[in-house]
Formats: structure tokens, sequence, C-alpha cells
């Protein structure tokens, strides 16, 4: 999706096909492609529709279609932008002028170079409120695991992953005692703490320290204490019938990846891919 020119021998080797979104991408391929004797290369070509990120922007087509012209053993295998707010019905007239935007490079494509690569600009958003953006393909991004932008959009989809851990150890800390790194979390009663086999290191949010997040334990909420450390986390059980080894749920229906991003002021996709490589991943199927 951004790769760089060093890669372009390694992706031509292997029929690979990058993203080009700029004319000095699309020149250093188009190079390679004649310096290695490829027959046919393929490509995929992002358009700039307004997100200003990376691609071709409108006022730049008929340049980026004479390179094409002038490198016949290219193959553009699709055309595709990225909506910016396709969540945010408010902005739908922005979304509607990148679909338009979209079309017109497309068209001006295939008038052209005389065929029709793939097209597609649809994200989770877009896919679930503008059907007319459908194309040849959809990219559900978040949606797969049961998430979007807005509730009101999450009809039919439903939440797929748990984060789970275990209580490594149960304490009884006493009034006034603090918790963790700082020995904040001070209380002035006694309480019963389990310390959580899960830390900043496994993707745990450190800002969810001091009581901004909670863990469920046998459905009941348990605030976190003190600092969240690298590998472990401290929360308060004392109302909580509980023993070492028992699960910990991190995230799943409650507390929900949802929530726990609102608590921390970002979006659920923040949440999921922080979850670090370390953290064991078992899938299942229906």
């Amino acid at each position: 999706m951004n790769s760089d020119e060093d890669s372009y021998d390694v992706m031509l080797d292997h029929n690979l096909e990058p993203e080009l979104y700029s004319f000095r991408s699309l020149r250093l391929f188009t190079e390679r492609v004649k310096q290695k004797a490829v027959k046919q290369a393929r490509a995929h070509l992002e358009v700039n529709t307004g997100m200003n990120r990376l691609g071709f922007d409108l006022a730049e087509m008929d340049e980026v279609f004479a390179l094409l012209k002038s490198s016949p053993d290219l193959y553009i295998q699709s055309i595709f932008s990225h909506f910016a707010v396709a969540e945010d019905e408010k902005q739908d007239e922005f979304t509607q002028h990148q679909i338009d935007q979209l079309n017109a490079f497309y068209l001006g494509f295939v008038q052209h170079l005389g065929y029709r690569p793939l097209k597609h600009i649809a994200n989770s958003s877009g896919a679930m409120r503008f059907k007319q953006a459908h194309f040849d393909m959809i990219r559900l991004g978040i949606g797969l695991y049961g998430f979007e932008a807005l509730v009101n959009q999450r009809k039919g989809i439903e939440p797929i992953s748990t984060l789970k851990s275990f209580i490594s150890q149960i304490r009884t800390v006493k009034s006034g005692q603090g918790v963790s790194y700082g020995l904040g979390g001070k209380s002035t009663r006694e309480r019963k703490i389990a310390v959580v086999a899960i830390g900043y290191a496994d993707g745990l949010d450190r800002r969810l320290s001091d009581g901004v997040g909670f863990f469920l334990i046998h459905g009941k909420e348990a605030p976190i204490v003190g600092k969240i450390c690298m590998d472990m986390t401290m929360c308060d059980i004392t109302e909580i019938d509980c023993a070492e080894g028992d699960e910990v749920i991190v995230f799943g229906k409650n507390p929900s990846i949802t929530e726990i991003a609102k608590r921390l002021n970002t979006i659920p996709y923040e949440v999921l891919t922080s979850v670090s490589e370390r953290v064991k991943r078992i899938y299942s199927e229906e």
C-alpha cells in the first residue's frame, strides 16, 4: 500500500502489485518494469478525492494517462480512493463529492487507456451508508470485527473479539497504602487487589490507569488501581468473589472496545491494533 522503490524488484519477481500514488512512484515503477523486461506488471492507482493523504489529484489525470500510455507493459488492476467522513451524515455532501471525483478520474482513464480496471472507494462506513459507492468491491476494515464509528450504524454487526487474561495473585492492601509505581490509588478502606497478567507491553493503554479503565471478572466490574505496568495491572476486587487463576475480560461485550476508546478519547481501531504481537491469538468459527 505504501511501498518504496527498494521493494519494486522483489515485488516484480513475485508478481506483487504495488499502489502507485504519485508521479515519482509511477515513474520509478515503470522504469523498473522496463529494466527487468517484465511482459506485464500490475499495479493500482490511488486517487486523492479530498482526504489529502496519498493519491493523484484529479487535475493531474491527463499527465498520469500520458505516462501510462507510454508504458504498455503496466496494467492497472484497480483505481481507488478512500472516504474521509463517510460515517458522518452531516458531511454527506463531501462524501458524494469524493464519489464524483473518483468517477471522473475513472471515466477519463477508460477513455484514454481503453480498458476498465476495478473501481473501489467504500470503507466500512461507506459500505453501510453509500450503496451507490459499492462499485466493483468494498473494503471492510473494522466492520469485520463488529464495530463502526457511529452507534446507529451498528445494526446487523456484532463484536467478535475478546481479550482475556487471568489473575496472577490476590493480596490485601490496607487503608492508606498505595499500589503500583508512584504508590497511587490509595484508599481510606482495606481492599482486595488482584494482579492481572497484562500490561502496556501487551497493548493495554497506560491511560486506563488510576480507575479510568476496568476489567470484568465473573460479570462484575473491577476498576484498575494505580498505574498499569509493563506486564501487570492491578484492579480492585473487594466486592467480587474470585480466586487466583480466574479469567479476566479486558475487552469484549463489557467493557467494549467502543467504551474503552471513548475513555481514551480515541477510536476503536486504535484499541484493536494496539494489542501487541506477543498476545496469543485463538481463532474460532461457527
